[in-house]
């Protein structure tokens, strides 16, 4: 079964079933968006390079966990 169906349904219902497109998002929102956080942001960088090529994919889906209850309350239209 899923970790979260409840979570899992909202995404399908926003067509987020398929998230891989978000990979070189969440890699270049942090490198761009967060300047303060550079040192924090390059140990991410080093985590997930030296670990196993799915290990950004567990890092997505611990963040989608994290936020679950703002992505729950989130309109599921994406925006044009």
């Amino acid at each position: 079964g899923l970790l979260d169906e409840t979570l899992a349904m909202a995404l399908l219902d926003a067509d987020c079933a398929e998230m891989h497109f978000a990979v070189p998002w969440v890699l270049t929102w942090f490198a761009h968006s967060l300047p303060r956080l550079h040192q924090q942001v390059m140990r991410l960088f080093d985590c997930l390079l030296c670990s196993h090529p799915a290990a950004i994919l567990y890092f997505v889906a611990a963040l989608l966990i994290q936020h679950r209850d703002v992505i729950l309350q989130a309109p599921r239209e994406m925006p044009e």
